[in-house]
């Protein structure tokens, strides 16, 4: 069983709270913690055809400029493994088309290895500018902050010299604002806690593989009083790790239920991944298939908080496959990396889903490629191209995103460096009662970044 205390943190003391926590447990467990600092100030502007990104007939040009600030904290050692990167961003609109504002994005992550290869203590916090509504245009007024902090331990009890009971447990809080084209009404509240808990029977095969089984159970309660979001996973798996790459396979079964309602569904829960090296040059192969609750995914290792935002709260299954080839020798000083990823979003029991939020079934194709190049010592440049294509069920409505983008690093010093960057993006979205969008934006900036070891 599982029990969830619901605590009054507002979102401006969760911002604090996540980064005093991870800093306040490293202390603790090591007198000699020691981190190193990098700092960016941001510079840059923005010129696009359409503004407000609203209907062709409508279009505005507009310029938008911006400065802004990141800051990157690390820490390594047998105990602690920290990592902080926060970058805080104000903007301006010419003419006030839009209103000015600043946002913040970043993420932190802390394991304290308490016991050796025993007993572990995790501590993340993230947050970022999501769309509030998927089905208006992106614009800063359709944007609000989300955060996730999650903490909780992992113990691993050895009953053998193959055998392995690993238990976790872990306490997820989601807060998200609202942005300012929103009206009380349309508000969905999907402010959340939720508790999980993971528990995992592991059989060493042999030297290089292990046999596998393992029982999730978790708990989501909202704010709105929204019925509870409930969900059981079942699984059997095999791994395998060798010298040339690793090769992984979960099969079982995965139930939701929403409490109050007549909302249970069950489904196949698929994660296959393979990684293998190819004379110096990697290949690998993700695959994920599970139920979820649309405001934020359930399992963090293998599908992420940073999903699709949707005002419904409902199940979703989703499935998602990402491909992804490295090459590590094409030429002297360089490494490129062709992509694929696939996610769909399938919203079950649709009669319980509210009007057009039926609609919101939604499938992701992108491809993208990039070529780091190491020119010397001192001097990098990045080409990195993209294609989002984003088919939803609403209207028969097509995003469509092409991004085009160029980085140049010159290490001035061991501690100083100044980054260039030009970008290109193209948006074009189908979307037949309310028209046609066309975007494109062109986006120059520079940064300096100083680094204190």
């Amino acid at each position: 069983m599982i029990i969830v205390q619901r605590l009054a943190w507002t979102p401006s003391y969760l911002r604090l709270s996540a980064i005093t926590l991870a800093l306040s447990a490293a202390s603790i467990a090591s007198p000699a913690f020691a981190l190193d600092y990098s700092l960016d100030l941001l510079l840059g502007g923005e010129a696009t055809d359409n503004i407000n990104r609203l209907p062709d007939n409508q279009k505005r040009d507009g310029i938008e400029s911006f400065i802004g600030a990141r800051i990157g904290l690390t820490h390594e050692s047998e105990a602690i493994n920290f990592e902080s990167d926060y970058r805080l961003t104000y903007r301006d609109f010419k003419n006030d088309r839009l209103e000015t504002n600043d946002e913040i994005n970043g993420s932190s992550e802390l394991l304290w290895e308490i016991l050796d290869n025993r007993l572990s203590w995790h501590i993340d916090h993230d947050i970022s500018e999501v769309l509030s509504n998927d089905l208006v245009p992106d614009t800063v007024d359709n944007k609000e902050t989300r955060q996730i902090f999650s903490t909780g331990p992992t113990y691993t009890a050895r009953l053998s010299g193959v055998d392995n009971i690993i238990v976790s447990l872990d306490y997820t809080q989601l807060s998200q604002g609202n942005a300012s084209n929103e009206s009380p009404a349309d508000r969905s509240n999907i402010d959340s806690e939720r508790a999980q808990a993971d528990l995992m029977w592991s059989h060493s095969l042999s030297s290089t593989s292990t046999l596998e089984v393992g029982y999730a159970n978790a708990e989501t309660q909202f704010d709105n009083n929204s019925p509870d979001f409930k969900y059981q996973q079942l699984f059997a798996g095999y791994n395998t790790e060798l010298a040339s790459g690793n090769y992984g396979l979960r099969l079982g079964a995965n139930r939701a239920e929403r409490s109050l309602i007549n909302d249970e569904q069950t489904g196949v829960f698929t994660a296959i991944n393979y990684n293998r090296n190819f004379s110096g040059n990697i290949f690998s192969i993700d695959i994920v298939r599970q139920l979820a609750d649309s405001s934020i995914g359930l399992d963090r290792d293998i599908d992420g908080f940073n999903t699709n935002n949707f005002d419904e709260i409902a199940v979703v299954e989703r499935t998602r496959v990402d491909i992804a080839y490295q090459f590590q020798n094409l030429c002297r000083g360089c490494l490129a990396e062709l992509t694929y990823t696939f996610d769909n979003s399938d919203f079950e029991n649709d009669e319980l889903v509210l009007s057009t939020d039926t609609t919101q079934d939604n499938k992701d194709n992108r491809v993208s490629a990039n070529l780091t190049y190491n020119i010397n010592s001192r001097l990098s440049t990045r080409l990195l191209t993209s294609y989002l294509q984003t088919d939803f069920s609403a209207f028969d409505r097509k995003d469509k995103i092409t991004e085009i983008e160029s980085q140049t690093d010159w290490a001035l010093s061991a501690k100083l460096a100044l980054n260039f960057y030009l970008s290109y993006v193209n948006r074009d979205t189908q979307n037949t009662p309310l028209g046609d969008i066309d975007y494109n934006a062109s986006t120059i900036g520079i940064s300096a970044t100083y680094t204190i070891k």
